[in-house]
């Protein structure tokens, strides 16, 4: 017998009040007894012997002498969870209820069970049967007398039909119980992701307004400055560069926010392990923003419970990232009162690590807006954007920074009453990364320590296929003292430093002709051993890497910080294998302030603004001749550019040139190439577009 007739259930309740019937039921379908009729009839038939005991299903029976015993015994088995599948039903049964009201009853109690009502056709006719029970697919007769074989055969296609309707509603059941769990999955789902929808729907109002509102400052300020040059005092003039530098830093910001965010949410944040003094990085932080704090009359400290460690083994950078964002944050809401910055050491598990708490006595958080608060654009509430600014990236980054350093982010907040937002990272790790530090992850202080250092006489070529680029920086460095020689791609910088001594080279990775990459590769194989820097609009990692391992001594991203590139030229200049070629006087060294002030620079700025409408137009005509290509090394042109005089927003728009050009996507070219159009009326009035 097989496993499916073992789950079958063969039970069938016999209702006759005839003793000799039951008798007659037993023998005909009990297939163990001796006495076998279904065979007797085959053997006569084939003149087969009969097999002693022929196989067959097995068939539970159980008996009742009256109709309403049946229905007792049918309600009691049915509440332990032991119904019937059959019953056959004799239709008189004096002195008590007749066959079609058992029928009736049984039905109350199991409308799925099959019956076969036994009766002579002489008892009720047909329509009375019919109008009496209703019976639709349950119900056969069997007209008296009966023998063995018809038994047989209802039994076993009776009781299969049972099973099979039984089987059928428990498949329905559980589809519908998927269904409508996978139905509410699914409202669950379309619910988070209208949230998620919405949360980034704000988010990108909120980043529109925060990179147009320096933009505003950049380009009025800007243009200010091109048309009345000449009626501008020095003072005014140097105030009016402030603000565009402050503005397009802002901006620089928000994109690096945005870059971040992007390797945590891929978990490509790269993390880079060595010593450094957590006092120190702590120390920076508050003097960084201290004067942020003192314009609201802020108290900013810092406390060490116990003694601050001299050296942890964790990423320096990485970590004053998350605790600058974690001050600031904390002294952007809080109006009176102040902020502290509480460090320790903890021990435990085998392990070391650093906790710094950032506690402010500012608006709180509820416990509500305490469950999303780390999430990717969201503020506690929007009612907190609209007051207090910023994209909603800082804290959800801020996490990300903390795990990747081996820790967590928490906070604890009551509204009106305060936050304490506590980092816990890992303070030492046995297998500590190389230093292999570039300039991208230097220490803030390094400009500021190294800008002074003098370049006098010091030999820098400088290949960039921009002009202005160039230009820019030729005039920055040779204010500090170097002579400079250019070059316009890598072909003709390889063969200018392969011809003469130069003690620098800074080398744009996108060119014509020959790009950097090769151009590095191809001088080292010619042994050539100077520091080489590399300048690229491509701020990823991967990119750093590709530079690094091609040959670059350093890495530099665009727009360039004219301070920032001083700083890295005379940190690697400093350096033993660099002396100069010639002799040199030390002079004072200008800052890019002083430079920017300057005629040069202001001269330099107004001939990139007019020559933005010539761009312009070849960007048109690229785009005319659906020529890709040559649009994205247009958007990479201006990405690199752009932000380097300030107009942070053609940085903005070259990069997306950049990428819709890469990515094959013409569609979206036309809007961008208008939104170039109109910058470039505004920079350049009277030398707009045709």
């Amino acid at each position: 017998m097989n496993e499916l007739e073992e789950m079958m259930n063969r039970r069938i309740l016999i209702v006759d009040d005839n003793g000799d019937i039951h008798g007659d039921y037993q023998c005909a379908l009990n297939y163990e007894s001796d006495e076998d009729p279904l065979g007797e009839l085959e053997a006569a038939l084939f003149g087969e012997e009969r097999s002693a005991k022929p196989c067959g299903p097995r068939f539970e029976l159980v008996h009742a002498h009256q109709g309403q015993e049946g229905v007792d015994l049918l309600q009691r088995e049915a509440e332990r969870g032991r119904p019937f599948s059959l019953a056959f039903v004799d239709m008189r049964m004096p002195p008590g209820w007749d066959g079609l009201r058992t029928i009736r009853e049984a039905w109350r109690v199991d409308p799925q069970l099959q019956v076969v009502l036994c009766t002579a056709f002489s008892d009720y006719s047909w329509e009375q049967i019919l109008a009496a029970t209703t019976p639709g697919d349950r119900l056969l007769i069997l007209k008296k007398p009966f023998d063995a074989v018809e038994i047989r055969q209802l039994a076993l296609s009776l009781t299969t039909k049972w099973n099979l309707g039984r089987a059928a509603d428990r498949s329905q059941k559980e589809l519908e119980s998927a269904i409508e769990q996978r139905t509410a999955e699914l409202r669950l789902a379309k619910e988070t992701a209208d949230r998620a929808s919405r949360s980034k729907s704000e988010f990108l109002a909120n980043v529109s307004h925060e990179i147009r509102t320096p933009l505003t400052a950049i380009i009025g300020f800007t243009k200010l400055l091109i048309d009345g040059f000449d009626r501008l005092s020095p003072e005014e003039r140097l105030h009016y560069l402030e603000i565009v530098q402050s503005s397009a830093e802002h901006q620089l910001a928000i994109i690096n926010d945005l870059l971040d965010l992007s390797k945590a949410e891929a978990g490509r944040l790269q993390i880079h392990r060595a010593e450094c003094c957590p006092r120190r990085i702590v120390d920076e932080t508050i003097k960084t923003l201290g004067r942020l704090a003192a314009e609201k009359k802020l108290s900013l400290e810092s406390i060490w419970l116990g003694r601050a460690p001299e050296s942890i083994c964790t990423d320096a950078a990485r970590l004053r990232q998350l605790l600058i964002n974690l001050v600031g944050n904390a002294i952007k809401f809080t109006s009176s009162g102040g902020v502290q910055v509480v460090g320790q050491m903890l021990e435990g598990g085998g392990r070391a690590r650093l906790k710094l708490d950032v506690v402010d006595t500012g608006i709180g958080i509820s416990a509500e807006q305490q469950q999303t608060i780390f999430d990717p654009f969201v503020q506690a509430d929007s009612s907190i954007t609209r007051q207090y600014g910023g994209t909603g990236l800082g804290l959800a980054i801020s996490r990300s920074i903390a795990q990747a350093l081996g820790g967590e982010l928490t906070v604890t907040s009551r509204l009106g009453a305060g936050s304490t937002f506590s980092a816990v990272v890992d303070a030492e790790n046995p297998t500590v990364d190389p230093p292999t530090q570039t300039s991208e992850n230097a220490p803030p202080g390094l400009a500021a320590d190294l800008s002074a250092a003098s370049l006098a006489s010091r030999r820098i070529l400088v290949v960039e296929d921009n002009p202005f680029n160039r230009k820019l920086i030729k005039l920055s460095l040779e204010r500090l003292g170097a002579e400079i020689e250019l070059a316009e791609n890598g072909q003709a910088g390889v063969d200018r430093a392969l011809a003469g001594a130069f003690d620098l080279i800074l080398l744009d990775m996108q060119m014509p002709v020959m790009d950097g990459l090769t151009a590095v590769k191809l001088l080292r194989e010619k042994k050539y051993r100077q520091p080489i820097v590399a300048l690229t609009a491509h701020a990823l990692d991967e990119e750093r890497d590709r530079c690094l391992a091609a040959g670059c001594t350093d890495f530099l991203t665009k727009p360039i910080d004219l301070d920032h590139l001083a700083a890295v030229v005379g940190k690697l200049l400093a350096q033993p294998h660099s002396a100069p070629c010639r002799g040199a006087e030390s002079q004072p060294a200008p800052n890019a302030c002083e430079l920017e002030e300057s005629d040069e620079f202001a001269q330099l700025a107004k001939e990139y603004a007019a020559s933005l409408s010539e761009v312009a137009s070849r960007a048109r005509q690229a785009a005319a001749e659906r020529d890709l290509a040559c649009l994205a090394a247009i958007g990479h042109n201006l990405k690199g550019s752009g932000g380097t005089f300030g107009f942070a927003e053609l940085t903005e728009i070259g990069g997306r040139l950049e990428r819709l050009g890469a990515g094959q996507e013409f569609a979206r070219v036309a809007k961008v190439l208008d939104e170039l159009s109109d910058i470039v009326e505004r920079l350049a009035p009277g030398v707009g577009l045709r």
